[in-house]
């Protein structure tokens, strides 16, 4: 995990060139946004049937989480037909409300097998674990389809910068309901990249933010505010200093945990003419190395727009 602790990689010369008629749109991101939450509803509901119905799927828990995943999966599937669909989604679309489809039938079949104490209610068992297990390849579908997407230009609202943002990645600043569920209201620049794991790690979404700090900071306050932990996280690395397109920063690597799962991020902080601008990504520790070569992207076409 070397790459972890590495500064951001120098600024390529140039400028961002304009986004190409193929450039993600604004549909694509919603689509994103919308279909994202799905792991982790979906992750719940297993645990849940792990847990009351693993030994046995008769007793009145095992149903009750049968019917809430149900239920969940039902809600989903439906949510999804009011969701616009873009071109370059139509295959993992389609197979992601097969699989859903199919997985809402497959419990509804399980659970009125266990009413009815029909002889065959493993088999019925097996056929909804299976149902599940389609799930996450109509994700990977849709994960590699978002890497078919080009490359794009970013220019800040503000005109305070430009980037770019590498092939696969999806500009999501102007999708304000995702912004305020991962607490991102108020960003400058959000940008996400889904990647396909495999069966059992499912999807995992990176995410890279910039943010405004106010009031802005001196030099000497950078390094202690990138050191003020806040609970559940822990400093991998200590405050380092770099440069991002000939502007002084600090950053460091954290980790936490949410809901069972490992995350990595790195934290950088510039100071750009009297204003501080913090950069974050965060993803899946199992992942980060990966998604570093991205990010590391971004900030090596990152320029600052003069004033």
């Amino acid at each position: 995990m070397a790459a972890c602790g590495s500064a951001p990689v120098p600024a390529v010369t140039g400028v961002p060139t304009a986004s190409s008629p193929a450039a993600q749109t604004t549909a694509q991101a919603a689509y994103l946004a919308a279909v994202g939450p799905l792991p982790n509803l979906l992750g719940p509901d297993v645990a849940e049937y792990d847990a009351h119905c693993s030994v046995n799927l008769t007793t009145a828990a095992c149903v009750q989480a049968l019917e809430q995943f149900g239920s969940d999966m039902d809600g989903f599937l439906s949510a999804l037909a009011d969701v616009i669909v873009p071109t370059v989604f139509q295959t993992g679309n389609t197979a992601l409300k097969k699989a859903l489809a199919d997985l809402v039938g497959a419990l509804a079949t399980l659970i009125a097998a266990i009413n009815a104490n029909s002889p065959g209610v493993e088999d019925d068992a097996g056929g909804a674990v299976s149902a599940e297990g389609e799930i996450f390849p109509a994700l990977g579908i849709i994960a590699r389809e978002q890497g078919s997407i080009p490359m794009t230009a970013f220019m800040a609202a503000d005109q305070a910068f430009s980037t770019l943002l590498p092939k696969g990645w999806s500009n999501v600043t102007g999708d304000a309901s995702l912004l305020a569920a991962s607490h991102l209201t108020g960003a400058e620049l959000v940008a996400i990249q889904w990647d396909y794991l495999g069966a059992t790690a499912g999807i995992t979404v990176a995410y890279v933010s910039v943010r405004r700090v106010t009031p802005a900071l001196t030099q000497k306050q950078i390094a202690p505010y990138l050191k003020t932990v806040v609970g559940g996280v822990t400093l991998l690395t200590q405050p380092a200093a770099f440069m991002l397109d000939g502007s002084n920063g600090v950053f460091d690597t954290t980790s936490t945990s949410s809901q069972g799962n490992q995350y990595e991020a790195q934290d950088m902080v510039i100071d750009h003419e009297g204003r501080t601008f913090e950069i974050v990504l965060t993803v899946l520790r199992a992942a980060f190395p990966e998604e570093l070569t991205g990010f590391d992207a971004i900030m090596g076409a990152w320029r600052w727009v003069a004033a």
